[in-house]
């Protein structure tokens, strides 16, 4: 059974996960910059609901990672879950979102006690390399202060101690079309862009609309435009990454075709996006990767294709290496009450 299309609804009669201890998710552990004071609510809004399904996910992970009981109902719960999950990155959200802990303890860069959370990129401010460095007294310029950053850069865009090298005087370019949120794990910052926009406002977050799914007509997809999946997803990258020697890093894995053709995005005449195949590509013609979003690229990323020349490209090891998939699978987990499996299309946990 493919990882994310196997899970089925767990057991009905279950209390949804509250948070570790009956703790309550807790924001301090992050700067918050100032840029992010007019949208505070709405950033509480969806941290809790985060809080609340990384906790229910690492209680379902756990759950198949004990021997397989005996109990009718606990085998069909255990047999739906995913084994090649990593548990570590639901265990690190929840024990960090409702406790005090600050992962990594010094960020990424061993440079911030906390990492901090923008909303937008009007807060960053371009300096050349003969600017004085704004964080050191006595002043010094840049070149001779960060020669690390300046000894090739000319410049570069400058926040709270964190240094973007991008060569654009004319923007810091974080924030594009289209850019729900971004996470800079090396700079040790994430930033919220259009995650304020109509789109994910009025979009329903899984939290919310537990009660009101239809079976036979809701979709999961129906949650993808969320603040909470969006932020859930954002924070995949940030637990799932390691600050060991080797640093780990869970990314965005390339889409891929049903059966498993590497899937890219080009530009056609009239300025349209257009999604091919390597198969198809055509010379000429410029390919950018397109990376796992929705239900049914996750669903197709999990699938291996053994023997095929296609082989390389998809199957749980890629599946489970990219962020996409830990968001749905904690969907998919608080949505206990229906089965999801096979078509992510909410059907009666009895089969009805």
């Amino acid at each position: 059974m493919l990882l994310l299309s196997i899970l089925v609804a767990l057991l009905s009669g279950f209390d949804l996960v509250v948070g570790l201890n009956n703790a309550q998710p807790n924001l301090d552990i992050w700067d918050i910059d100032e840029s992010c004071i007019p949208h505070q609510s709405t950033l509480r809004k969806a941290y809790n609901d985060v809080a609340v399904m990384a906790a229910k996910a690492l209680r379902d992970v756990q759950f198949v990672q004990q021997p397989r009981p005996s109990h009718l109902q606990d085998r069909i719960e255990w047999a739906a879950l995913p084994e090649p999950l990593k548990t570590c990155v639901y265990k690190r959200m929840s024990e960090a979102l409702y406790g005090k802990v600050h992962y990594p303890p010094r960020g990424f860069s061993d440079l911030h006690d906390k990492a901090l959370w923008m909303c937008g990129d009007a807060s960053w401010k371009w300096h050349t390399k003969e600017m004085n460095d704004p964080y050191i007294t006595p002043t010094k310029p840049l070149y001779l202060s960060r020669p690390d950053i300046f000894k090739v850069a000319a410049g570069a865009w400058v926040h709270k101690q964190r240094f973007i090298t991008n060569g654009d005087p004319r923007g810091v370019g974080v924030c594009r079309p289209d850019v729900f949120a971004s996470t800079r794990v090396k700079e040790d910052f994430i930033t919220f862009c259009d995650f304020f926009s109509d789109r994910v406002s009025k979009a329903e977050s899984p939290v919310d609309g537990k009660n009101s799914v239809v079976v036979g007509e809701t979709t999961l997809d129906h949650f993808q435009d969320s603040g909470s999946r969006i932020m859930f997803h954002e924070l995949v990258h940030w637990f799932g990454t390691t600050f060991d020697e080797k640093g780990d890093l869970i990314r965005h894995q390339q889409a891929v075709s049903a059966d498993g053709d590497l899937v890219w995005v080009y530009t056609d005449k009239v300025g349209r996006p257009k999604l091919t195949t390597t198969s198809k590509q055509q010379p000429g013609i410029s390919y950018a990767k397109w990376v796992v979003y929705t239900y049914a690229r996750c669903s197709r990323l999990a699938r291996s294709h053994p023997g095929s020349e296609f082989a390389q490209n998809s199957g749980p090891a890629m599946a489970t290496n990219t962020a996409e998939t830990y968001a749905y699978f904690a969907m998919m987990a608080y949505l206990d009450n229906f089965d999801w499996s096979g078509d992510e299309i909410a059907k009666n946990i009895n089969g009805d």
